[in-house]
């Protein structure tokens, strides 16, 4: 008996572990709603919710961005540079060049996407680690953004030294690129639109086609993968293309949410992407990079963060709690991959 009773005991403890591997992040983002709707009844509301799903929607896409590269076996932390370099060209092109906006977008996803590319060329072809050169590029691409902006923002009528004195920018942004970014469709935001679309195509991407699963095999693992006959550098220059390529569409929405090319202002999104991104492997214990999971982490983060902002707590604290967060994920993550070998 008492050998039954030990064995019911231990199997309730691992179901409950099991439990908390994975829905722990869905269980915390469920106090974390009742925490604060308690303390500000208003973080409750529908207004406030659709404003946490905007605020969140640049960070989601950004870390998006991050993750594509993680199944084949990458670390793409350039991403935030490429949608730097494309919120800045597509700013510049339309307000000081009155470039159409079609070729403008064009430009701007282009460049974003070479930042990725030659992150894969040092990293796949070069053999340099992926974390250390996606760093680099990041440098470079920062470096390249401030040089194009002249170490200014770009916005609408700015003023623009020339050999002829000062003069005000001939361009604008159109009213039709700025809708991207501040419009609505009814009561829902276009950027959260952009946001769940970017997640559902890559979602059943990775999860539900040939290539997405070879993206997975070549990160799993990449000896096996080669001998099955995947073209492992191929998949591994895709991914990094995507990811940049996905980069440059935050990039743009920044800039259609700014109606400007601030200076420097996908830095702001850093950080908290790549917290997203790590979140994402602890959810429902999936141990792996993973679009949906990185969407989840996105809105912990911004759920946690609407309510400190709420209950007036000080920036500097908030990013206490951020990093408190990316360390339960990480451990998190650790113990989910040591329970499914």
């Amino acid at each position: 008996m008492a050998n039954k009773k030990g064995k019911n005991i231990e199997r309730k403890k691992l179901s409950l572990e099991i439990i908390l591997m994975k829905y722990g992040v869905f269980i915390a983002i469920a106090l974390l709603f009742i925490f604060f709707g308690i303390n500000v009844p208003v973080f409750l509301s529908i207004e406030n919710i659709i404003n946490i799903l905007r605020s969140i929607s640049l960070t989601t896409l950004i870390a998006v961005a991050i993750t594509v590269s993680l199944p084949a076996g990458g670390m793409n932390l350039s991403a935030p540079g490429s949608t730097g370099i494309s919120m800045a060209l597509v700013a510049g092109l339309l307000i000081w060049n009155e470039v159409p906006m079609i070729i403008a977008i064009l430009v701007a996803c282009i460049a974003a996407t070479i930042i990725g590319l030659f992150t894969a060329l040092l990293a796949v072809y070069f053999k340099i680690d992926d974390l250390l050169a996606s760093l680099a590029l990041l440098f470079v691409a920062q470096g390249l953004e401030l040089t194009y902006e002249r170490g200014q923002s770009i916005y609408p009528h700015m003023l623009l030294s020339t050999s002829q004195g000062f003069v005000n920018a001939p361009g604008t942004i159109p009213d039709a690129f700025i809708r991207w970014g501040q419009g609505n469709i009814g009561p829902i935001p276009i950027l959260v639109i952009v946001m769940f679309v970017v997640v559902i195509v890559m979602h059943f991407f990775f999860n539900n086609t040939k290539y997405g699963r070879f993206m997975y095999a070549t990160g799993g693992n990449i000896e096996a993968a080669r001998l099955s006959g995947i073209p492992i550098k191929k998949y591994k220059t895709f991914a990094y293309g995507l990811s940049g390529f996905i980069a440059g569409i935050a990039g743009l929405l920044l800039a259609s949410r700014l109606g400007s090319g601030q200076c420097m202002a996908a830095n702001a999104y850093f950080l908290d992407s790549i917290a997203a991104s790590f979140i994402g492997f602890t959810v429902l214990a999936q141990g792996k990079a993973n679009v949906f999971g990185t969407f989840i982490g996105a809105a912990f983060m911004g759920v946690m963060v609407n309510g400190l902002i709420m209950m007036n707590i000080s920036y500097n604290a908030q990013s206490i709690f951020k990093g408190l967060v990316l360390i339960s994920a990480l451990l998190l993550s650790k113990i989910t991959a040591r329970m499914q070998e």
